[in-house]
């Protein structure tokens, strides 16, 4: 590949239906296996092992006073905005899913690390190019789909294949769209620009025209606003929940006050430190688990639905639960360390009540095998340089669109490596 210059378990499968239906495109008797069969714990034991353990845990069934552990009787009251884009996820992700197996099936000349070094090399190119991340998640989408199409890829028609399908997604989703001389030069002048016009013809057409895909960054972009308006809808009436309840203090006063509220109210996408850092957080982790192969084992709402659950999961005992303690007579240690298991249960809770409002998930059995992938990446180290953006627009200029400037692609180095490591110690 030419360098870059410009640097499991019948008794399950009901809740498994969105992954099983995307796997059913393309399943057949030699292809596809059974999940192994899951021991079910007590919600107590795994709520006890979340608290000590970095295991994945997703159900606690204890009732609590304030929070009803019963979704089926208890409906959320808070419904998400632009609710249609659930039937859009709907309708358009399973026909938007390439075959998970396509590299054992179908091509023998390229193999899941390839793909992870191809796919780095384009979420480094869009970051260089200043493009947007939905770009580059289109373009993965139209390598991955047109291996499942059409077998037998050389490896040196592959970074070709990644370079068209980037071209193809800068028409779509950029503004200011890179020349294909650009696209050139960025494969090294490998491929001509030719070739590269070529080779999008040749995606076009087996692929039928089909471009418009909703992307697991798509989702997820998307489910990370909604979190930020359900959790100020349950929360943000209490005193000193709003910056407004505060701006009026004097500046030391006003800063301690800024920075227990940036602490307690995970929020992802409002323009404070901690919020853009929780961000960059959650999508360093999607940035990697979509280099990995197997995510494509399941649907990008089910990978969407697993990161929100969890990073906030992480958030929130990071927190130690502050939000559901704030404005409360007590602080000291010894009676959060006796409530400490009560609050991650109304913490679980709380997020499950969104999913299930949020994207009609409701049963978190139905993410605990993608939860398994993900929850390794969340190891990752995270970095936040800024995107390069920053360097073409003024900071004045970045502050009044904010929401856009979350849009821009960032690159990590340490990417590629870590996730190369985790899929080799899974062999």
């Amino acid at each position: 590949m030419h360098k870059s210059h410009s640097k499991n378990h019948s008794s399950r499968s009901s809740a498994h239906k969105s992954t099983l239906a995307a796997s059913n495109l393309y399943q057949n008797e030699n292809n596809f296996k059974n999940p192994g069969s899951l021991h079910k714990e007590s919600s107590n034991v795994m709520c006890q092992k979340m608290l000590i353990e970095p295991e994945i845990d997703l159900e606690c069934h204890d009732t609590l006073d304030s929070v009803s552990a019963d979704l089926d009787l208890a409906p959320p009251i808070w419904k998400p905005k632009d609710s249609e884009f659930l039937e859009l996820i709907k309708e358009k992700q399973i026909m938007y899913m390439p075959n998970p197996y396509f590299m054992e099936t179908s091509q023998p000349h390229i193999n899941p690390l390839m793909r992870v070094v191809l796919f780095d090399w384009m979420m480094e190119v869009t970051s260089e190019f200043l493009m947007k991340r939905e770009s580059v998640y289109l373009a993965m989408n139209y390598v991955d789909r047109l291996l499942s199409i059409v077998p037998n890829v050389k490896k040196d028609e592959y970074q070709l294949v990644g370079v068209a399908a980037l071209y193809i997604a800068s028409k779509l989703d950029e503004i200011y769209q890179p020349k294909i001389s650009d696209f050139e030069r960025a494969a090294a002048n490998g491929y001509s620009v030719s070739s590269i016009k070529l080779m999008e013809k040749i995606i076009l057409r087996h692929l039928g025209w089909k471009i418009m895909p909703v992307t697991t960054y798509n989702i997820s972009n998307w489910l990370l606003s909604q979190w930020d308006l359900y959790i100020t809808y349950h929360f943000g009436s209490q005193v000193y929940n709003n910056p407004n309840d505060f701006k009026n203090l004097p500046n030391d006063e006003r800063n301690r006050e800024q920075a227990k509220y940036e602490e307690r109210f995970i929020t992802y996408k409002q323009p404070n430190n901690l919020s853009y850092m929780r961000f960059r957080d959650a999508i360093h982790v999607l940035d990697a688990a979509c280099l990995d192969q197997r995510t494509l084992k399941f649907s990008p709402a089910i990978i969407a639905a697993t990161l929100v659950y969890l990073m906030t999961s992480k958030y929130f005992k990071t927190s130690k639960y502050a939000l559901f303690l704030h404005n409360t007579i007590f602080q000291d240690q010894e009676s959060f360390t006796h409530l400490e298991f009560d609050l991650a249960c109304r913490a679980q809770q709380f997020i499950a009540t969104f999913l299930a409002s949020a994207l009609e998930i409701n049963n978190l059995e139905e993410i605990y095998f993608s939860a398994e992938l993900l929850i390794q990446y969340i190891e990752i180290e995270f970095t936040y340089e800024l995107p390069m953006i920053c360097k073409v627009q003024s900071k004045e200029r970045i502050e009044q669109h904010f929401e856009e400037f979350l849009t821009y692609q960032t690159h990590s180095p340490a990417l590629k490596e870590f996730v190369e490591n985790r899929m080799k110690n899974a062999k």
